[in-house]
This record gives structure tokens, C-alpha cells and sequence, in this order.
């Protein structure tokens, strides 16, 4: 059996993890619902992936990676 899942916590570290959890739930919701935050964070999400995505074609500077991910 695995102890770690039945060890012994406190008050204060359940209402934590489910603070944790109940925001995790709501910021869900609110990306679900809403298109425009969708659209916000997938943009992000993309330029975050451009960002770290090794690129053979055009070597760039670290400063010039840093402006195109922040355009």
C-alpha cells in the first residue's frame, strides 16, 4: 500500500490543496466559457512554443528570440 497516499495532513494543508483545486476549477471554467480568453492563451501558449522551439533555418540571438515573443 502506499503510504503517501493515506499520510496524515492538517487542516491548513486541505484547505490549501482545496483552495488549489477550487481555483484550478473556476480559471477551467472561465477559459471554457469565454472565447477570448481561450484565444489569449493559446496565443501565449504558441508563442511560448515558438519560443523554445529549436529553428534550423534562421539562427537568432537570444535578444531577437526575446522581441519576437514579446511582439
Amino acid at each position: 500500500m502506499i503510504k503517501s497516499l493515506s499520510k496524515k495532513r492538517s487542516s491548513k494543508q486541505l484547505l490549501s490543496f482545496h483552495m488549489k483545486f477550487l481555483l484550478l476549477v473556476v480559471i477551467g471554467v472561465l477559459l471554457w466559457n469565454n472565447n477570448d480568453a481561450r484565444m489569449f492563451s493559446a496565443d501565449a501558449l504558441q508563442s511560448a512554443s515558438d519560443f523554445i522551439e529549436p529553428s534550423n533555418t534562421k539562427p537568432q540571438t537570444i535578444g531577437e528570440k526575446i522581441d519576437s515573443f514579446l511582439e
